[in-house]
């Protein structure tokens, strides 16, 4: 609770009120002020319901406040020019009438100065009936104009179906680029269905890619978790001298969200302990959960942040209305001190609902904010939304 009770927070008269006043140490409520007010005097309502709310819901203080007394927080708003990219832009999707989704965004130029542009930006079909692919569209800005390049690359050697899900990093050991990506997989020498798992690809360039022979990369047995064995949706990104991704673990009815690590992007390790949908943290009373595979941390400020998804507890893309928060993050199980991020936009809106796939990228001063939604006709679009730095 130390998070909480070093906080102040403003009432609306526009006093201030330290928490550590109202907040014991085990999180109860005092009845009185100790060291704060006359003996016997009584915390006046207001401030007593704030330090309830303040035990769960750290996140919810929209008005601004003053600098230094809580965490100073990007404030992410939505690009007019939105979307930024949608299925109809990249042919080879609307000749296939494939869906799309999953942005993956990279500053190419930066890693590979012989790029074809300055930003590269991966998506995929969306739970194509084949093996869909990845494909990618390329600009000189986040905000684009972004031009697609067509398909890169499709598993066409394990499994049935769904070459998707692109998480691309550069990993500075192989000195490659790394794409992570989920496909339907078969174990017993290909005889036993364990639904989706994590696999790898490589390439020098961005552009040509190379499975990786050993793939998959991340999966479970039935004996580990239970259920279809999922592991795919990872989200990868580097924390110190760790590769760490969010993904599914276990599927079918018993959906779960797991981490896994590696040291070189290569081997993984499963934590044993799935992750849940941190319901203690957002209190909100409404059965929604942190959707753990589509969160990605940045930096703000020199502190450590988090992009998240919020979604009703219920499977499916389409019919879920789901928001973004951003929160303070430690590690994969240490995320708190939510805040605000964007909302769905309103109905008739190209991302009415279904906000998914954040990931935030760095530039010129600013934050950029992809996230992927069903866009006006269903089959998926990307936009992006901006936050200032200095």
């Amino acid at each position: 609770m130390s998070f909480v009770r070093d906080s102040i927070v403003r009432r609306s008269d526009g006093t201030h009120v330290n928490l550590g006043d109202l907040i014991n140490e085990d999180g109860t409520i005092k009845v009185k002020f100790e060291g704060g007010g006359a003996p016997g005097e009584a915390v006046d309502e207001e401030a007593r319901e704030m330090a309830q709310s303040a035990k769960f819901k750290d996140y919810a203080r929209k008005e601004t406040v003053p600098r230094g007394f809580v965490d100073e927080v990007p404030v992410f708003e939505k690009h007019p020019g939105n979307p930024i990219f949608k299925r109809d832009d990249a042919a080879w999707l609307l000749s296939n009438k494939y869906a799309m989704y999953w942005p993956s965004v990279i500053h190419a130029k930066a890693i590979y100065p012989n790029a074809l542009d300055e930003f590269y930006m991966y998506y995929s079909t969306d739970h194509a009936a084949d093996k869909g692919g990845i494909g990618l569209t390329t600009a000189p800005h986040p905000l684009g104009p972004w031009t697609d390049r067509g398909r890169v690359f499709y598993d066409d050697a394990e499994g049935s179906g769904h070459t998707e899900t692109p998480s691309v990093v550069f990993n500075e050991v192989t000195g490659k680029f790394h794409m992570y990506y989920h496909i339907d997989y078969y174990a017993g020498g290909g005889t036993v269905y364990r639904s989706q798992a994590t696999c790898l690809a490589t390439s020098d360039d961005g552009l040509t890619w190379t499975r990786y022979s050993g793939n998959p990369i991340i999966t479970t047995s039935e004996p580990e978790f239970t259920g279809d064995g999922h592991c795919g949706y990872a989200r990868v990104y580097r924390q110190g001298r760790m590769w760490v991704a969010h993904h599914l673990l276990g599927g079918g009815g018993t959906y779960k969200l797991g981490v896994s690590y590696s040291e070189d992007g290569i081997k993984w390790q499963i934590d044993p302990r799935p992750i849940v949908g941190f319901t203690d943290i957002l209190e909100d009373k409404e059965k929604t959960r942190i959707e753990f595979h589509h969160t990605f941390p940045f930096s703000f400020k020199s502190k450590q942040w988090i992009v998240c998804t919020i979604s009703p507890f219920e499977t499916g893309f389409n019919s879920a209305k789901k928001k973004m928060v951003v929160a303070r993050f430690e590690h994969a199980r240490n995320i708190h001190s939510i805040y605000p991020g964007i909302d769905e936009g309103d109905a008739g809106e190209w991302d009415a609902g279904a906000l998914k796939q954040p990931q935030v990228l760095a530039y010129q001063g600013k934050l950029y904010l992809f996230y992927a939604a069903n866009g006006l006709n269903n089959k998926g679009a990307i936009g992006v939304a901006v936050a200032e730095v200095v």
